[in-house]
């Protein structure tokens, strides 16, 4: 990789990584699948491009970084990235749809992950069929499994966020109880929205 030095301010506090292409979940409303940016053939830079653009972006000033995809947990060097990140003095958060977070893996990171956001549009099972929160061949994460991942990362002193995307399936779903339960730091609700180059193809569906 080239080794080129960013010169925006530190004012912008916070890198938002997305290290990793592929999803094993299809929502139709994603903003983030990056069908319009020409990639390495896998869908993503190699580890060794991986490290060097954390170091990068510790080198410019920044001072919190998110890693994001596509799904970022099917990077398999993610733990790595994130250890490195905190090593460099980063803040360290995943945005991740839950799908392949265990308590092992958390115990694998708690020492180095400040922050794990995890993306939640509905707990109604019939619902995350429609919206395409799913993965193949499996069911759809229940309240359950989310709320283990919420209780886990609690336990070890990782800040937890959901992030929930408004759309026509979910309009009216009452998430009061599950966020009470879930307990979030924070709770951010987005809007669908179009995103030429990115969910325009997908977004009818959702809207």
């Amino acid at each position: 990789m080239e080794n080129i030095y960013c010169t925006i301010s530190a004012d912008v506090p916070t890198v938002n990584y997305h290290l990793w292409k592929p999803c094993n979940m299809r929502c139709g409303f994603c903003f983030a699948t990056f069908l319009d940016i020409p990639s390495h053939p896998s869908g993503h830079v190699d580890k060794a491009g991986a490290f060097q653009l954390v170091s990068l972006i510790s080198q410019a000033g920044f001072r919190k970084i998110n890693f994001a995809g596509g799904e970022p947990t099917l990077c398999p060097w993610l733990i790595d990235l994130i250890r490195r990140a905190k090593i460099l003095g980063l803040t360290t958060s995943v945005v991740t749809n839950g799908s392949r977070v265990t308590d092992a893996w958390i115990e694998s990171i708690a020492e180095y992950l400040d922050i794990l956001a995890v993306s939640i549009d509905s707990i109604d099972p019939g619902t995350q069929q429609e919206i395409g929160r799913t993965v193949n061949g499996k069911p759809p994460m229940e309240a359950s499994d989310y709320l283990r991942i919420g209780e886990s990362v609690r336990k070890r002193g990782i800040r937890l966020k959901v992030n929930t995307v408004v759309n026509r399936y979910n309009l009216a779903e009452d998430f009061r109880p599950f966020i009470k339960a879930m307990n979030p730091e924070r709770w951010k609700i987005f809007q669908t929205l179009p995103v030429e180059g990115q969910n325009d193809r997908r977004i009818g569906e959702c809207e």
